[in-house]
């Protein structure tokens, strides 16, 4: 810090000596210093003893202190200047502070602040980390685990869920009923599954192996029975359009089954597609996740999505059709 003094005088009881002609200075019996002025030396302008400090120009941000006859300014901490002017040093961006590295710092007239970020404890300068998993805090779904990080947490669903690990929902199970044995062409056809529900279980979604011309529309249905023949009703219904080979889905249905009911499921299109399918006995009795397979339905001259559309016919024989059936425990 700089410092302002000022010279104060008092009475001498002996006579100065020159020390340097046209220097200003003396030296004088007690030793002082003195200046000379244009009007002669000054020898009795603090005569009273008055304190230094009282008429000093220090800042009101700044320390004075006596120096012999002059005084001192010293700008008080968190604060920088020569002592008459002081400014606020911002010790969090002159790196100066101690904060921890894990707080935040900010910056106050004359101080600073540190405080914790998210996912720590402490006063600042200390910061540990919370342990949310442990502590409770975290907010993971149940059907999630919980693995703690620095500063924060991680969530991740549990084996057979999906999703975020916040959110989570079981995730479906797949069940292929295969049928690639044989293949065939036809235009505006529908082919289906009649599966009898042994449980009460929730249909997720299902597929059908086809191969369309592109921008062919289907139509996927969901139909429900009393008996394996008997007359069904639509219990659920949804059109896409598709192109190329492969499996192609109903998308989402969300369906709860009744046990001992007949469901067919099935799809239809309004273009020239090939589907796979293979004699029924090889597969009579798989378990589906809905239940076991019995027969098949068909139509054979679909005119594309109709949501009054019902199969011509349903038997317990012939071919089963390549599916995949997807049933959320």
């Amino acid at each position: 810090m700089n410092a302002k003094h000022a010279t104060f005088w008092k009475p001498l009881a002996a006579a100065c000596i020159l020390v340097l002609a046209g220097s200003g200075l003396a030296a004088c019996a007690r030793g002082d210093a003195r200046r000379e002025t244009d009007g002669g030396t000054i020898d009795d302008a603090a005569a009273d003893g008055t304190d230094p400090c009282a008429s000093a120009t220090c800042s009101s941000l700044a320390a004075c202190s006596p120096v012999g006859e002059s005084f001192e300014c010293t700008c008080l901490a968190g604060y920088a200047g020569d002592g008459e002017v002081c400014d606020d040093i911002d010790e969090c961006t002159e790196g100066i502070a101690t904060c921890h590295p894990a707080a935040t710092c900010t910056n106050f007239e004359g101080s600073f602040e540190c405080i914790c970020g998210l996912g720590y404890v402490g006063d600042g300068e200390v910061c540990d980390d919370i342990d949310e998993c442990t502590e409770g805090i975290a907010t993971c779904h149940e059907a999630a685990t919980c693995t703690n990080t620095e500063g924060s947490f991680e969530c991740a669903c549990d084996e057979g869920y999906s999703g975020d690990g916040f959110s989570c929902v079981a995730a479906p199970v797949d069940y292929p009923v295969g049928g690639r044995d044989q293949s065939w062409s036809m235009a505006n056809f529908w082919r289906g599954n009649i599966y009898h529900a042994t449980s009460s279980t929730r249909l997720d979604h299902f597929e059908v192996h086809l191969d369309v011309t592109d921008g062919c529309a289907l139509g996927f249905y969901v139909l429900s029975s009393s008996t394996v023949d008997g007359a069904p009703s639509v219990v659920w219904s949804a059109t896409t359009t598709a192109s190329g080979l492969g499996y192609h889905s109903s998308g989402p249905i969300d369906l709860t089954t009744e046990t001992d009911t007949y469901y067919t499921l099935g799809v239809g299109w309004d273009c020239l597609a090939t589907y796979y399918s293979a004699p029924y006995d090889s597969m009579v009795g798989t378990f589906a996740g809905i239940g076991t397979l019995e027969g098949n339905a068909f139509h054979n001259s679909y005119p594309g999505y109709s949501p009054t559309f019902l199969p011509s016919s349903g038997r317990a024989g012939g071919a089963h059709y390549d599916q995949i059936v997807s049933i959320a425990p």
